[in-house]
């Protein structure tokens, strides 16, 4: 087995817990590999925001700063992780410096 095999297992394994209608019931909407990767399905939104009886002004200036909060986090978020990475690193370098020493 692969590392992708290994993720792609992983993955099936995530969907069915959050499918499962004794858990989680989210609705699947497939397999979004080859589609854009946006963490905020846009038109979905604005559908759902349209049949609440919002208008069209207050829907797209929501829409706007939800996208731009959510990208935002998402640049946030990154950082942390490469920090973390980075900090990681460091840690290991040192560990090893003091096992030599």
């Amino acid at each position: 087995m692969s590392i992708g095999d290994t993720e792609r297992a992983t993955q099936d394994r995530v969907v069915s817990f959050f499918k499962d209608r004794d858990i989680l019931d989210y609705e699947y909407v497939g397999n979004l590999k080859d589609a854009a990767n946006k963490n905020i399905r846009e038109d979905r939104l604005r559908a759902y925001l349209r049949l609440s009886g919002y208008s069209q002004k207050l829907i797209d200036g929501a829409v706007s700063e939800l996208v731009k909060a959510a990208d935002v986090l998402f640049q946030f978020i990154f950082l942390i992780l490469h920090i973390s990475k980075n900090l990681i690193r460091c840690i290991m370098q040192f560990t090893d410096i003091q096992q030599r020493s």
